[in-house]
């Protein structure tokens, strides 16, 4: 996708965003590359309660099922509210792959060292 085109694309999702009835930050319009990580998403403090990114190559915001799959949850995983809710609660939440990942860090740096330690 060129600059230009790029730049189109972003317009137009602000345009669909708008009637959408979607308010975010011009940060958060940009597409997200599928050879790149995921841009953040958030949840952000306006009156509508929640920000989005566009997708990567429709002039669109992502959908609830994409910004799921963004963030691990499951396919089966299911949300309640309306989309401006979904992409809150989303946005507001860590990420179950991410999370699994800390615990098991936590597990094996302190709490398995402190079982062994006691068991000396």
């Amino acid at each position: 996708m060129s600059t230009e085109q790029a730049a189109e694309a972003r317009s137009d999702c602000d345009v669909v965003l708008e009637e959408q009835s979607v308010e975010i930050s011009a940060s958060h319009t940009l597409e997200n590359p599928p050879e790149l990580p995921s841009r953040t998403l958030m949840a952000t403090a306006t009156s509508r309660g929640y920000a989005s990114i566009c997708h990567w190559r429709e002039p669109r915001a992502i959908t609830v099922a994409e910004a799921k799959r963004l963030h691990s949850y499951p396919d089966d995983f299911r949300l309640v509210g309306k989309y401006k809710e979904q992409m809150a609660r989303i946005g507001n939440s860590v990420p179950p792959k991410l999370m699994h990942a800390i615990a098991e860090h936590i597990r094996d740096t302190v709490l398995v060292p402190a079982r062994t330690a006691d068991a000396a």
